[in-house]
């Protein structure tokens, strides 16, 4: 069961990397990729915690499930400013 898990683990961290990479790719927001990689490896945390008790599986898991609110915090603050509407463009002159 132990190698099985940590297989999974190993699975939760590669597709948080590779996800983020991707969402980094398309959406160029270094702040969503952040928080779509550490949705998956707070999954890897808490998979973690499946095996035999240790404490620093906890913490990790404490620790990646922090920043992640903290991300989220920070993207619904980004969401909400007001985005800076265009200037219009200065008149033409009707001298040719």
């Amino acid at each position: 069961m132990s190698a099985l898990v940590e297989y999974a683990v190993l699975a939760c961290m590669a597709a948080g990397i590779g996800s983020a990479a991707v969402v980094l790719l398309v959406s160029r927001n270094a702040v969503l990729a952040l928080h779509v990689g550490l949705d998956l490896w707070l999954a890897a945390s808490l998979l973690r915690i499946a095996q035999p008790p240790v404490g620093e599986n906890l913490l990790y898991a404490a620790a990646i499930l922090v920043i992640r609110q903290l991300i989220r915090v920070a993207l619904i603050a980004s969401w909400s400013r007001p985005r800076p509407v265009d200037s219009p463009a200065p008149p033409r002159s009707s001298v040719p």
